[in-house]
């Protein structure tokens, strides 16, 4: 009997299975699946599937910086894949019983630095144009709200004092509507210094192209589903996972709740304090905060 591999279960789901061939959820179903193939590869035996492989593959992608549900929806690919052959004679021994990983519900989803790095060059080759990896870094690294970025003037960066003004004025005003100083990251200052060299006190640092914030979306929606980022939207991916990160990388580095707070804007320390559980969860990143 032909040993079954991971490559020939999942070519035979993709091909058999109704769900996985069409309608809106086939594509992410093989997604997930190949986080699998990502991990032990096409020809990985499948009777070699067990609990405790699993649970090494969820602590990998925890690593990689997945979110829990991203997590358990893999694992329910890979169950499906193995049970899906067994129905049809494929696989012969007893599928494992995998545990999934809990969820919650208000988890916040962020990136890593490489994968920050990853968006920004992706940008500039789909994109052809800077300003959208500028925008990227920016708001990684400053954990500012979209918003906030694009209507940021030129007056508001402080080389002298070494940080972002945000807020303060009516015209500025931040969501909680309150006024904060942002330090400005080390791997900033070249780029802030060039693009506001030539710029009026009240013109926009990023300029007026992205005025349209759905532009703006749809244009870092495109950039982190192409590969080697794929990472879904549907996962809870998206522009504002960027300031995520920067309240997560700040917590991974030591930075005190009072402080990450009050850069973050936030009105309430409950909300910043909810960026210890991602660390806590074993996604350490380090950010330089000065």
């Amino acid at each position: 009997m032909v040993q079954a591999t991971w490559g020939n279960c999942l070519r035979h789901t993709m091909t058999t299975r109704d769900s996985w061939m069409y309608g809106t959820g086939a594509k992410s179903a093989i997604t997930y699946a190949n986080y699998f193939t990502e991990f032990r590869g096409l020809g990985f035996p499948v009777e070699k599937i067990t609990i405790p492989l699993m649970d090494e593959l969820k602590k990998h992608l925890k690593i990689e910086g997945r979110a829990n549900a991203t997590i358990n929806r893999c694992v329910s690919s890979v169950k499906t894949v193995l049970n899906h052959c067994k129905d049809h004679g494929l696989i012969f021994f007893e599928i494992p019983k995998f545990k999934k990983l809990k969820e919650n519900k208000y988890q916040r989803i962020f990136f890593t630095k490489e994968q920050v790095e990853q968006i920004c060059t992706a940008a500039v080759d789909l994109h052809q144009r800077q300003d959208l990896a500028d925008i990227v870094n920016f708001a990684a690294y400053t954990g500012m709200r979209q918003g906030e970025i694009l209507k940021l003037m030129a007056s508001r960066v402080d080389f002298l004092m070494n940080c972002i003004h945000v807020g303060a004025r009516k015209e500025d005003t931040t969501k909680t509507g309150t006024y904060r100083a942002i330090p400005i990251h080390p791997s900033l200052k070249p780029m802030l210094q060039k693009r506001v060299q030539n710029l009026g006190a009240r013109d926009l640092v990023f300029g007026y192209d992205w005025k349209d914030k759905d532009q703006l979306l749809r244009a870092f929606k495109k950039v982190i589903n192409r590969y080697p980022i794929q990472l879904a939207s549907e996962d809870g991916y998206c522009f504002h996972s960027l300031r995520h990160s920067f309240g997560t990388w700040a917590f991974a580095n030591g930075c005190k709740p009072r402080n990450i707070q009050s850069m973050m804007g936030h009105a309430n320390i409950a909300t910043t304090l909810g960026y210890g559980h991602a660390t806590d969860e074993g996604n350490q990143h380090d950010i330089t905060l000065i």
